[in-house]
């Protein structure tokens, strides 16, 4: 039983980490990389509370585009399987494991942007009538998770713009 092979694992998995590190040339690329785990753990945060938040907005559905949808539930899963990938991106930095991280990246800010839109849709026709209380607590959930959907798809955007860079020029 060698040695060998796990000392090449560990030093492969180190390099390309240096690598992004490297190419990163304005201070915004330089600030993206270093705080990469950073990013993937408010992602990972927002994710969860877009589903715990969400709870809610299951029995005032009738009144909520959002719930009728179930916008909380995708949207809130796609933020946290990206930030998941985001953080184990600092560690296991394959070439293979970028570009997916790259194309989830991508996915996550084409639902998060479909998120606020029905999110936007759902607090601008909300009904009013003699439910006021179930209403505006709605749109107050609403609100507060169309924020966080704002939230994941600029992390998103930002984090696939700066791979998209890094997988072009290697």
């Amino acid at each position: 039983m060698e040695q060998l092979p796990s000392k090449k694992s560990v030093s492969v998995r180190s390099q390309p980490s240096k690598t992004l590190i490297y190419l990163a040339e304005n201070p915004f690329e330089t600030f993206i990389v270093n705080e990469l785990q950073a990013l993937g753990a408010t992602q990972i945060v927002s994710g969860m509370v877009q589903l715990t938040f969400g709870i809610p907005l299951i029995y005032p559905s009738i009144f909520s585009v959002a719930g009728s949808f179930g916008t909380m539930w995708w949207s809130g899963a796609m933020c946290f399987l990206t930030g998941i990938m985001n953080v184990l991106l600092h560690n296991m930095s394959s070439r293979n494991f970028v570009r997916v991280t790259l194309l989830v990246n991508c996915l996550n800010s084409f639902v998060s942007g479909g998120g606020i839109v029905l999110y936007l849709i759902s607090v601008i026709f909300s009904p009013t009538d003699e439910t006021v209380y179930q209403t505006n607590a709605a749109i107050a959930i609403t609100s507060m998770l169309m924020i966080f959907a704002l939230t994941s798809m600029i992390i998103s955007f930002a984090i696939f713009v700066l791979h998209c860079k890094h997988v072009l020029r290697s």
